[in-house]
């Protein structure tokens, strides 16, 4: 008995590791990113704009359409979220948008969007690090 336990065991350890399956990230509901693709695109249509002429009433309504599907996505875990931190990160550079919420904290008092605020800069800060890891 044994000897069939060592055998086993031996198999089991020369096995190939590619036969087991690799881990994958988790992944991005298709549909947000498909949202946010069309909003990044709209936005650098935007700002390509040779003639330096201000962006139209419908240019404005556009993307606040579009940052109003990405915040309201349902997030089904935690690559939504941080895909839509990622695209506010490219509306907002986080350390303007710290800037922004320090500037209520230091002040003493702070109303509910500074620590929805200070939130979303810390998931923003967190995105950051994992795509410097």
């Amino acid at each position: 008995m044994a000897s069939t336990r060592r055998a086993a065991l031996g198999a089991i350890l020369a096995a190939p590791l590619a036969s087991v399956p690799a881990a994958t990230a988790p992944t991005v509901s298709p549909e947000l990113a498909r949202i946010i693709a069309e909003h990044d695109a709209h936005r650098a249509v935007m700002e390509d704009n040779p003639d330096d002429e201000r962006p139209t009433k419908e240019d404005r309504c556009e993307g606040g359409r579009l940052r109003a599907l990405v915040a309201g996505f349902p997030s089904v875990g935690w690559a939504d979220t941080m895909a839509k931190a990622a695209c506010l990160a490219r509306l907002w550079p986080v350390e303007e948008a710290e800037e922004e919420m320090r500037s209520q904290v230091d002040a003493g008092y702070a109303y509910l969007d500074c620590m929805a605020l200070a939130i979303a800069c810390e998931v923003m800060r967190l995105g950051e690090a994992q795509r410097c890891a």
